[in-house]
């Protein structure tokens, strides 16, 4: 029996934009898991000169104006040039996104198509105002499914609508999986750390800088966009790698150590960073945030409170046994393998699209 192809708008910014959606939708366009669904970008990058992090992450109003009408002009032009059934909206949830894809959920619903609402980050800590749970409860209305990132977010989306929720993980690709399978070596002392993501102090990198100003003997290096204010006293063990592509990021999960990941982020839903990082077999020590205990496994000795150096210190010192770190690794690796990798993943997102698809006819 002939499965007939699902058209699907998918709505998320790119690379070189940097932060999660970013990298998500990189990985899904890319993708040839997909059988019956047939993907089309609507480009929802940041205006020029902006980044997700660091000094030039503040929105300009002008700006992101002209940028909200980009979207909504290509999302148009979109749905009528390639028959569009099914848009796929992405949002950290934040209230400027809200907005926006409050208002591509409409032109979708316009134009008859089911509308996916996508929530990158954990929600409960990303709404706080009155104003946001409105807009959350408005943007829900418009959408025919929902997918979330981690528990929080499921449990909290469940309790303030009706709209179906579907937990689904970001994922890993095939090509990354072959890369990070090539193998590492388990060192026989911890002498370099590895941190990647924004270089702001909601991501835990003050408190990574603590931690390497109580272990001169060990280099800690920082991937990502940002700078350390100058009201802090630089130490001699820290590197700042700037952005890295891809390349050179799998160099650094390779030759690393142990990834420290100390983020309280509002926005964090499901790390990509970390995601890569545990595919390399590299032990990890997280806080218990967002999907990352979900990830490392609570139980693992590797998931600390925020903000609590001394647990972190003592998630260190564990891992400075080399076969503990070999033992942790390698069951980072094969959890990725088991569950975040794009043959296992992405045939989730098919199924969202045929319950919203479903639900037109």
């Amino acid at each position: 029996m002939e499965t007939n192809i699902i058209n699907v708008a998918l709505l998320g910014a790119t690379p070189p934009s940097s932060g999660g959606i970013a990298s998500w939708t990189d990985r899904m366009l890319k993708s040839d898991c997909f059988r019956y669904e047939k993907l089309y970008l609507v480009d929802e990058r940041q205006e020029e000169g902006r980044e997700v992090f660091g000094d030039n992450s503040k929105i300009k109003i002008s700006g992101e104006i002209k940028r909200c009408f980009r979207i909504w002009r290509d999302l148009v032009s979109c749905i009528r040039k390639n028959g569009i059934q099914v848009v796929h909206s992405n949002t950290p949830a934040t209230t400027t996104s809200l907005m926006r894809e409050i208002l591509c959920s409409i032109i979708a619903r316009f134009h008859r198509c089911a509308v996916i609402g996508h929530f990158h980050c954990t929600v409960p800590v990303v709404i706080s105002s009155s104003l946001q749970k409105l807009m959350l409860k408005i943007y829900l209305s418009l959408c025919s499914s929902a997918i979330v990132l981690n528990e929080r977010s499921l449990e909290y989306v469940k309790a303030n609508s009706k709209c179906p929720v579907f937990l689904i993980p970001n994922f890993i690709s095939k090509r990354e999986l072959l890369r990070s399978q090539e193998g590492r070596a388990t060192n026989a002392k911890v002498t370099n750390v590895l941190y990647v993501g924004g270089i702001v102090e909601e991501k835990g990198v003050f408190d990574i800088l603590d931690i390497a100003k109580r272990h001169p003997d060990i280099n800690f290096r920082l991937a990502g966009a940002g700078s350390i204010p100058a009201t802090i006293e630089p130490t001699s063990n820290v590197h700042l790698l700037g952005t890295l592509n891809s390349s050179e990021l799998a160099n650094e999960y390779s030759k690393n150590d142990v990834f420290l990941f100390l983020t309280h982020f509002p926005a964090e839903g499901f790390s990509c960073a970390l995601l890569e990082a545990m595919s390399f077999g590299m032990p990890c020590v997280v806080t218990d945030w967002a999907a990352n205990a979900d990830m490392i496994g609570a139980k693992s000795g590797c998931v600390v409170p925020c903000h609590d150096l001394d647990a972190a210190e003592r998630a260190l010192r564990r891992l400075s046994d080399q076969e503990v770190r070999r033992q942790v690794g390698h069951r980072n690796a094969e959890k990725v393998r088991q569950l975040y990798g794009e043959a296992i993943v992405v045939p989730k997102y098919s199924e969202v699209y045929r319950f919203a698809y479903g639900k037109l006819l």
